[in-house]
């Protein structure tokens, strides 16, 4: 009993946690769905407090003169026979029943519209602090589970949990007004309908909450593993051909599929049995009834209203029954994402309380120094060890050294990828710090071995982050020509509105390498990175990179170049070539000394 108290405590304290949580924008979002909800079951109360005495007063003989005000009102609109009466009475019945069935759900469509913006909100938020994260937190978390936090957490939170926990107030608020009012009029009715409902509701639901929880367990397990299968799938397409696992990977994609679709058949059909079983129960219950005053004294004049009423009665409490049923379901299997999305959003509030740095712009129009770096991950060893060194403007620098020398690291901090404890970079003497980041970021283009690629055009992948209709195409010409690949788009049936395919699957590595110095480009980088970039191509492809480069620095004398590389053919127009060994600079050398 204690602990079942503990997790139903735990359980509003996670609850309330993630509510607190919710970004500034949606705070009074879930006040709003409570003013919806109420305003619904107000609604819903007025439909049954018009139908439920209509339909007793025509159930009874002679209900025209039996009610003064009845009689005023069929007087007072001069109507000629009892039987226009009746009609235009159910007419207003059905009418009303229409308006109210209207403004019903357009309160339901707000109460979704309003949960489903809370979950845009969450995953805005929690992107947002994944691209705000230094690179190497984001490494360390599970790219699979990035994308589960961020897409399908929010969407099982506001979907499965927040639209239920709706359903089930609103529900609940209906049921308990509607049973008051029939406790006060025939108690009988809603004696009968208890008997019949509410053991098969509870029953059921003890005998099943566990399996549904263990069946929706058991989705969320298999989901990820699906996931990851595609993706390995799609991009490991190479070494599952070569290495002849075909099969293996189709064998197991199709056993996890098998298991979703028992899991999902099993959790649709439990959530569809408690209405089937309260309508069979509510049948037999009427039809208990008839046979009891058929072979009884029982007048069938009162068999006849009671069963009216009850029928009535069960039309709107039996959907509120298997309603609260499915909600309370859904709220249990899926609570299990308050503490997930408790902790996501702790970490979006942690990044959001942190001190809000005023960005200050800087300006590299003479040198790039670094003074007494050093560098480690976390508590680690050092991996870079008091580098200082300078670059002038207009530079052409290179940096080699063996696999773990420290080249990449280096080049990451240079980049403001990588946050540093020890040492200074100085701009213009301005240091580079969090303040200054984002300006020094708008002065850098980047190009390493791998170009990330948008599954987009040529056109897109140049202009990044640009939208199409604000694409200034005679800058996209000029970098083009700079990047040298004029010929490339010649030679394209569509130009530049060639698609690349994802990754840049349809076109090759050198092709990627000139359209990211074209992004560079067209972004107006003052000083471009190259990290490894040419490490994968063929020789003559990479003479042809490195031609491009030299004909960069010498048509623009104010562009800065650093070029990492394995290869000393790369380094061959670096005005000094810095070694690192073991973290540290081993020496500062020219193109000849490395010949020769």
């Amino acid at each position: 009993m204690k602990i079942k108290r503990i997790k139903k405590n735990l359980f509003i304290l996670r609850f309330i946690n993630v509510i607190n949580k919710l970004p500034k924008s949606t705070k009074k979002h879930p006040l709003y769905i409570t003013l919806t909800i109420l305003a619904s079951s107000i609604i819903e109360l007025i439909g049954i407090a018009i139908l439920i005495p209509l339909i007793l007063l025509l159930l009874e003989d002679n209900y025209i003169q039996n009610h003064s005000f009845i009689l005023n009102i069929y007087n007072f609109f001069n109507f000629k026979s009892e039987q226009n009466f009746t009609i235009s009475i159910l007419v207003i019945v059905f009418f009303t029943t229409l308006l109210k069935s209207i403004i019903s759900v357009y309160l339901n469509g707000k109460q979704n519209t309003l949960a489903l913006f809370i979950q845009s909100q969450i995953s805005n938020n929690i992107l947002k602090n994944y691209l705000n994260k230094n690179i190497l937190e984001v490494k360390i978390k599970n790219s699979n589970r990035a994308i589960w936090e961020i897409n399908i957490l929010p969407l099982h939170f506001t979907r499965f949990f927040l639209i239920p926990l709706t359903i089930l107030i609103n529900e609940l608020i209906i049921t308990l007004i509607i049973t008051i009012t029939l406790l006060l009029y025939k108690p009988k009715i809603i004696l009968l309908l208890l008997a019949v409902i509410l053991p098969i509701t509870v029953t059921f639901y003890r005998l099943t909450k566990n399996k549904i929880q263990h069946y929706q367990k058991q989705q969320a397990i298999i989901a990820p593993k699906i996931n990851a299968l595609t993706q390995q799938s799609i991009f490991g397409h190479n070494d599952i051909t070569i290495t002849n696992t075909i099969d293996y990977y189709l064998r197991t994609f199709d056993k996890n599929i098998k298991k979703s679709i028992y899991y999902n058949s099993k959790l649709f059909t439990l959530m569809q049995v408690p209405s089937k079983i309260t309508e069979l129960a509510i049948i037999s219950s009427m039809i208990l009834l008839v046979i009891v005053a058929i072979t009884t004294s029982i007048e069938k004049e009162a068999v006849l209203m009671f069963l009216g009423v009850f029928a009535l009665a069960a039309f709107k409490l039996a959907p509120s029954f298997n309603k609260i049923t499915s909600s309370i379901m859904s709220i249990k299997s899926y609570q299990y994402t308050l503490s997930f999305l408790s902790q996501a959003l702790n970490d979006v509030s942690n990044n959001s309380n942190e001190e809000i740095v005023k960005e200050k712009k800087i300006q590299f129009n003479k040198s790039l120094k670094i003074n007494n770096l050093n560098f480690r991950y976390k508590r680690g060893p050092y991996i870079l060890k008091n580098i200082s060194f300078s670059i002038q403007k207009g530079e052409t620098i290179g940096i080699i050294g063996k696999t773990g020398s420290g080249k990449s690291t280096l080049m990451n901090i240079l980049l403001g990828l990588f946050d540093f404890s020890e040492g200074e970079i100085l701009i213009d003497n301005e240091k580079l710090t969090k303040a200054t980041l984002k300006s020094w970021h708008s002065k850098i283009g980047y190009v390493q071995q791998n170009v990330f690629m948008l599954d987009a055009t040529i056109k897109e992948n140049i202009a990044f982050g640009i939208e199409t209709e604000k694409i200034d195409l005679i800058k996209l010409e000029k970098v083009i020509e700079d990047s040298n690949l004029t010929d490339l788009i010649e030679s394209l049936p569509l130009g530049i509105e060639t698609k690349v395919g994802e990754l840049g699957t349809l076109i090759s590595g050198g092709q990627k390498q000139r359209i990211g110095i074209a992004r560079s480009l067209y972004s107006e980088a003052e000083i471009l990175f190259f990290d490894e970039a040419t490490s994968s191509l063929d020789n003559e492809t990479e003479m042809q990179i490195t031609k491009t480069l030299d004909r960069l620095s010498k048509s623009n004398s104010k562009l800065t170049i650093i070029v990492i590389a394995h290869r000393y053919s790369t380094l061959e127009n670096c005005n000094r070539i810095i070694e690192l060994k073991d973290g540290r600079i081993n020496a500062i050398k020219t193109y000849k000394d490395l010949t020769e």
